[in-house]
This record gives structure tokens, C-alpha cells and sequence, in this order.
């Protein structure tokens, strides 16, 4: 789309058999920035198309920008496409070790009660919250965990010596 010029003439757009050549070269240059070279040839190519010749200029730093934007919608729609998560499960210690150790039996989740306030003091009744504060910590770690499994690290090959 792009915003129209400050002095009031017509937005720039480039032709789709231009759009189509461009595409072309920054697939030959594996999605880099051409040469600078390159740039101007192709916008003299284009100010000198019968459509443009003596009506628009086409100016290098507009095949530039074109370049760039086309660069950076490639990479963010490489950078959105789903990535399938690659999950392998974790070996299983079956030693007999592990199996005599007496496990701790889970108390029963108590039932919700309404907090109260006194009529004296006009505060809640923290006992409420203090017996939901273990679930909420629970909550709050099986949300981290399940945060991590669906979130891929990919390390950058600068970081690693």
C-alpha cells in the first residue's frame, strides 16, 4: 500500500512484470540485499520502460526499499509458519530402588469456601487463601511447564564456542 507522498502526486507502485524481476533476483541472491550495482541498473531499467520514460523517475533508493520490505515480510512469514514441536519422551528409571520409596499421599483438595470478612475488623479471612496458595504455586509451575514445551529455543551459532 504505502503512504502517498508528501507533495501531494501520485503513489509510487511498481508494475508486476517489475515486481515479478525482482523476485526474481532476490531468489538468485538467496534472499540478500543485491548490489548496489544491481540496484540502479534495474531502476534505470524500469525509468526507461515505455510506460515510465519521461513520466516517473524510478530512484534507486525505491528498488532499495522494495528489496528490504520484500526481505523482511519473507522472514517474518518464515518466523510465523507453525513449527511442528519435537517432543521425545523421557527415558524411564524402572529400578527397584525408586519402587520401595513410600510415596507421599496427596490431601484432598478442599472445597471452595467463600471468603468471609468480620464484622470487626473488615478484613478477609486469609485462611481461605492460605489453604489455595499450594495450588496456586502448582498452577502456576504446570503453566510454565506446558509454556516450555510449546516453545522451541533455537540457539544461535554465535553463542556457541
Amino acid at each position: 500500500m504505502g503512504r502517498p507522498p508528501s507533495n501531494g502526486g501520485p503513489s509510487f507502485r511498481f508494475m508486476q512484470y517489475e515486481v515479478t524481476e525482482m523476485d526474481a533476483i532476490l531468489q538468485e541472491y538467496h534472499n540478500t540485499m543485491p548490489a548496489r550495482e544491481v540496484l540502479v541498473s534495474l531502476a534505470d531499467k524500469f525509468s526507461e520502460s515505455p510506460e515510465r520514460k519521461g513520466k516517473i523517475q524510478v530512484q534507486m533508493k525505491q528498488v532499495w526499499n522494495w528489496f528490504q520490505n520484500r526481505r523482511y515480510a519473507i522472514r517474518a512469514k518464515s518466523n510465523k509458519a507453525p513449527m511442528k514441536l519435537n517432543i521425545t519422551p523421557m527415558p524411564r528409571d524402572d529400578s527397584a530402588v525408586a519402587r520401595s520409596v513410600p510415596q507421599q499421599v496427596a490431601s484432598p483438595i478442599p472445597d471452595a469456601v467463600p471468603a468471609t470478612t468480620s464484622a470487626s475488623s473488615g478484613r478477609v479471612n486469609s485462611k481461605v487463601f492460605e489453604d489455595l496458595l499450594p495450588f496456586s504455586i502448582l498452577l502456576t509451575y504446570l503453566v510454565i511447564y506446558l509454556a516450555l514445551l510449546n516453545f522451541e529455543f533455537k540457539m544461535s551459532p554465535g553463542l556457541i564456542k
